[in-house]
């Protein structure tokens, strides 16, 4: 319809051209009204096909940004990767886990766009196009799905994830086997993780200007960053190196989250401290467990132990994102069968701090 007005336009533009050059000398303002019209109608023309151009660049421009966002977040899993041989499923299930953590990125960097999509954001068209290119990427692999669906479905989804990493994550392994379940925790650090690293490089690449090709590497940068944002945690027990965690500030909230939980189920009504050094003084007795539950409620009450020693006017895990940390325990027996841990914790530039039960 728009063509056929622009044809017409074009048309009677024309006609009321020729019908001023054809009009006799000397009638004034009466002849150059044809004149005018045909100017104005050639005016409105140029005006209609310059907006044309401009939402068709605007269009191409939103379609070729989330294919770069795309490709940082989805395609390239370097970083957004966690393997199957890692969570320890079996081979003939890798298949169906790849299909299943590609979806999962596809659903968080979805979330992550919409969460810094606001109006002043000038994301908008960009959510439209990125929710137009995950529809189709998921209607190729038989998944169909259509927009209303997929925003309703990935929000539900990552606010689970958000609400209860483990739970969420315990849930999304089951059909892996009992090995893969049993590494809720990194996974569900791991894809928490993700979230905030997605939402962060959008947020700080989104366009002030459009420069779509500048805007490339510093997703790929900022996704680097946001993935890397670490401080290392070792610790000892009684001499013995039993602790290397590398981790995020998130990954810091998630041990304060999940310890009183472990300490509910386990020690019902012992106070988190008490708790903590008893697991403790089971490592210094055994060492670490072989089983992978146990072995990670004992790296949860070590760090949980760290993370909440009193540093200044905060704690040793305000200090995360940039530090790292070496913590020393030590078990020490006391009559009637009782004992006393006692830590010390190093950083970086030296300082320590005792630790008493």
């Amino acid at each position: 319809m728009a063509r056929l007005w622009d044809l017409l336009a074009v048309t009677f533009a024309l006609l009321a051209a020729w019908a001023g050059s054809s009009a006799p000398r000397g009638e004034g303002i009466v002849a150059a009204i044809p004149f005018v019209i045909g100017a104005l109608l050639f005016g409105g023309l140029a005006l209609r096909a310059h907006k044309r151009r401009e939402e068709k660049s605007k269009q191409l421009w939103a379609k070729e940004y989330a294919q770069n966002l795309y490709d940082a977040f989805v395609v390239r899993n370097d970083l957004g990767n966690i393997t199957a041989l890692k969570l320890k499923i079996p081979t003939a299930l890798h298949a169906v886990y790849q299909n299943k953590i590609v979806l999962q990125r596809e659903l968080i960097s979805f979330v992550a766009l919409m969460s810094v999509a606001n109006p002043e954001s000038g994301l908008g068209p960009v959510m439209l196009a990125y929710e137009n290119l995950v529809t189709n990427k998921m209607a190729k692999r038989g998944l169909q799905m259509s927009g209303d669906q997929l925003a309703k479905a990935v929000i539900e989804d990552v606010e689970a994830m958000k609400a209860d990493r483990f739970k969420w994550a315990q849930e999304w392994l089951a059909e892996f086997g009992d090995n893969a379940r049993d590494n809720f925790i990194p996974f569900g650090e791991h894809c928490v993780r993700l979230f905030d690293a997605y939402s962060a490089g959008i947020e700080k690449t989104r366009p002030r200007e459009r420069g779509l090709k500048r805007k490339a590497k510093m997703w790929r940068e900022s996704l680097v960053a946001g993935a890397t944002n670490t401080g290392n945690v070792t610790a000892t027990v009684g001499n013995k190196l039993v602790l290397n965690w590398h981790g995020t500030p998130t990954q810091r909230d998630g041990v304060l989250q999940m310890f009183p939980v472990i300490r509910d189920k386990s020690f019902p009504g012992v106070e988190l401290g008490s708790c903590a050094d008893a697991i403790i003084a089971s490592i210094h007795d055994e060492g670490m467990s072989p089983d992978k539950v146990g072995s990670n409620i004992q790296t949860l009450a070590m760090l949980w132990r760290v993370f909440t020693t009193r540093l200044d006017d905060g704690t040793y895990g305000d200090l995360i994102a940039h530090t790292n940390m070496h913590a020393t325990f030590e078990l020490h027996e006391q009559p009637n069968d009782q004992f006393k841990i006692t830590w010390k914790i190093s950083v970086m530039k030296g300082e320590r701090h005792n630790g008493l039960r």
